[in-house]
């Protein structure tokens, strides 16, 4: 792999027979952003149906990086981002941006969820917003629902503790 490259699967056209192995330009986190090196993913009912076209009223452009639910660690910071130390290991799910309150009104369209219409986490490395915002789930600090992962807990076993923060 040629340096300034990850690996990624990509949809070059809507539905799971497209998803294809492919090379893409590591991303580098703007302002307000933090870069996560992505260590397992999840696939849901949800990466399905975007998967096959049938959930977002906005389609994504094509090539497309599907899947939301991931486990990584942070390993870039763009300017102004205050957020987690490069290494801490984070999950993040679709909603990243939704921190409280009322959602934004673009989330109601999916306008700002990862995997559809943004780019997704089927990646070697996922781009995700950093708010201002840092609270506490569970003792855990959260910024923007990418929660810390504690060390004693597997990503891979990690991953679905971001739906329960949501709902729980």
């Amino acid at each position: 792999m040629a340096r300034g490259e990850m690996r990624a699967w990509q949809l070059e056209r809507f539905g799971l027979a497209h998803l294809r192995p492919a090379r893409r330009a590591l991303p580098t986190p703007g302002p307000g952003e933090i870069l996560v090196r992505v260590g397992a993913v999840a696939l849901n009912y949800r990466d399905l149906l975007v998967a096959e076209g049938g959930l977002l009223p906005n389609l994504p452009e094509m090539p497309f990086v599907p899947v939301s639910d991931f486990a990584g660690a942070v390993a870039a910071a763009g300017p102004g981002v205050e957020g987690p130390p490069l290494g801490t290991r984070v999950m993040g799910n679709f909603w990243t941006q939704w921190t409280a309150g009322p959602p934004p009104a673009a989330l109601l369209r999916h306008g700002l969820s990862l995997g559809g219409p943004l780019p997704g986490a089927l990646a070697d490395f996922v781009e995700v917003a950093d708010t201002d915002e840092i609270r506490r789930i569970n003792g855990q600090r959260t910024v923007t629902l990418n929660i810390i992962a504690p060390r004693e807990i597997a990503l891979e076993d990690a991953i679905g503790i971001g739906a329960i923060a949501l709902v729980g």
